[in-house]
């Protein structure tokens, strides 16, 4: 894992803005949230020496991702169980 790039993609511009420390993390609901993964990140960096990149993308691109985080927007296929997008 030490030699691999690790690209994390995000369609929450503000999140992915403040991992990149490129915004200030400001108080508010998600204020802990924020900070844990910030130190996480920091540590795999610096400690773990990975290569870890974040990057933006549009919702609509993420699509599936989307449908992971909300499970009740998952439909399925009355036959095959099968997951439709």
């Amino acid at each position: 894992l030490e030699d691999m790039p690790v690209l994390i993609l995000g369609d929450s511009q503000p999140v992915v803005n403040q991992m990149n420390w490129k915004w200030r993390i400001k108080s508010g609901r998600y204020f802990e949230y924020a900070m844990e993964a910030s130190r996480n990140l920091k540590f795999l960096r610096t400690e773990m020496a990975l290569d870890i990149k974040i990057e933006w993308i549009q919702r609509e691109e993420n699509t599936k991702a989307d449908l992971l985080s909300n499970p009740e927007r998952i439909e399925y296929k009355h036959t095959s169980k099968t997951l439709v997008q």
